[in-house]
């Protein structure tokens, strides 16, 4: 690990945001469009200045930093950095990088704080920033504490610390080769979506033995080929086309910051993650004990949580949020959990965080150890017939929550159904499930629903919107 030094001038000419949008502090990360009135370079320096007193405030003197390949991302990370450097704290900064090499990054250096400067899979002109203070993700009442240090200025200021660059990729790639190292071939394609994942991704997989085709390595804001956002499946047909093109044994994508992962198989068909979860949940389950807890969110199938329960594990469900499943994962010291927009997390023999390069790695492993190439494999877990997650704009975005609470107070009088409000509104059918939930990340709601059959997905999808509906219609005539 090579470290060099550089110098933010103190003179930058940054001022704290006086008025800083709340609307960018959002439950579990800070996220929002560039923009005067939201992010922008004096919000991102003040940012820099409240993470690091809180930091500092806390005892701990160090942080290790990064960010993504966003157009925004270059301008708003020297602004954060210099935010940073005025409160003393000593700073490491691995440059651009995805948000689970970050997360090693802070694990192998042994420090307690740590932020990234990214905005994921949002639209090209949003940015934000994913934070660790005093070793857990910022969320919700955290996050809130960082906005009132920016709105009462209250910030720990000493003499400014210079910025120490390392390159932290070698020790990320060796600690996964280690573990999941291939010693048969295997021919997969892996689409980078032109997100951060390009720095790492291709290295990783030729490193651990793969034969590797790269689609979109290089890191561009633009966007210029598909969105990087595995889960829309507008976005994998490139993938899809590659595979079947060189005959490969199956295709990855990542997200732009690659901490999610969409696969297809062989035949190009798309995988969705309950059954990715499914595998991966069997192979630690095989090595741990019986009533072994995992936890998933509110959006994974009843097939999934029936599946561990056979193989005599705990699923618990929670609520959706990268941070948040991760902090639950943490409480119930649970060696795997997921989400169905393919957030998955390692705990069994990694640091506990969402990777989806480390998915792809230890997939590949569970294959060769299974003997099986991964589209044979995979056919051993399914689930019932399932939507995609979808997602519905609303005319009164504020009232979005509101929207949720008349929906379930709606569906309290329907009978002969089983409803969960753990997030929103899930309800159990006989023959299946729906969920509507309020989006934490992006405008409006986000619904998804699995039948045992194809006609009963349609009559559960057609049943649930019905009622979304008429409560909209509802508020619609209040005005």
């Amino acid at each position: 690990m090579v470290a060099q030094a550089f110098q933010v001038m103190p003179n930058h000419g940054y001022e704290i945001e006086k008025n800083p949008s709340r609307k960018v502090f959002r439950a579990y990360d800070i996220r929002g469009p560039v923009a005067p009135d939201q992010l922008n370079e004096n919000l991102c320096y003040s940012i820099g200045l409240a993470v690091g007193s809180e930091s500092m405030a806390l005892d701990h003197k160090e942080i290790v930093t990064g960010r993504d390949g966003r157009l925004s991302s270059p301008v708003l990370y020297k602004a954060f950095l210099a935010g940073l450097q005025e409160t003393g704290i000593k700073i490491y900064d691995i440059g651009l990088s995805t948000s689970p090499l970050l997360y090693f990054a802070r694990s192998h250096l042994k420090l307690m704080s740590a932020a990234v400067l990214t905005a994921s899979h949002s639209p090209k002109h949003y940015n934000g920033l994913k934070i660790i203070l005093n070793g857990d993700t910022l969320l919700d009442e955290k996050i809130q504490t960082i906005y009132t240090r920016i709105k009462n200025q209250k910030f720990l200021r000493s003499s400014t610390q210079e910025v120490k660059t390392i390159n932290i990729k070698p020790d990320y790639i060796n600690a996964i080769v280690d573990k999941h190292r291939l010693h048969d071939n295997v021919k997969i394609v892996i689409d980078c979506g032109n997100g951060a994942g390009g720095v790492i991704a291709p290295d990783l997989f030729r490193a651990l033995g793969a034969e590797v085709i790269s689609l979109y390595e290089t890191p561009d804001g633009n966007f210029p080929n598909h969105h990087p956002d595995p889960i829309d499946i507008r976005n994998l047909k490139d993938l899809q086309k590659a595979v079947l093109t060189h005959n490969a044994e199956c295709g990855f994508a990542f997200d732009g910051d690659a901490d999610r992962i969409g696969i297809v198989n062989r035949s190009g068909d798309i995988i969705v993650t309950d059954r990715t979860l499914m595998l991966l949940a069997d192979d630690v389950l095989n090595r741990s004990p019986k009533n072994t807890p995992m936890v998933f969110d509110v959006k994974c199938s009843d097939k999934l949580f029936q599946h561990i329960e056979k193989k005599g594990g705990i699923p618990h469900i929670w609520t959706t949020g990268h941070s948040r499943i991760k902090k639950k994962m943490q409480e119930f010291n649970a060696p795997l959990a997921g989400e169905m927009s393919a957030h998955i997390f390692f705990k069994d023999n990694w640091i506990g965080c969402d990777d989806g390069v480390l998915s792809g790695a230890r997939i590949l492993d569970i294959c060769q150890k299974k003997g099986l190439p991964f589209s044979e494999l995979i056919e051993q877990y399914q689930v019932g017939h399932i939507s995609p997650e979808i997602r519905e704009t609303i005319p009164f975005e504020e009232k979005k929550h509101e929207v949720i609470e008349s929906l379930i107070a709606y569906a309290k009088t329907i009978p002969n159904i089983k409803i969960s409000t753990i997030d929103g509104l899930r309800v159990s059918f006989t023959h299946g499930w729906g969920l509507i939930r309020a989006s934490l990340t992006e405008p409006g709601l986000t619904l998804r629903f699995e039948g045992d059959t194809k006609d009963d997905l349609q009559d559960i999808q057609t049943q649930m919107t019905a009622w979304l509906h008429h409560i909209l219609k509802k508020f619609s005539q209040s005005g």
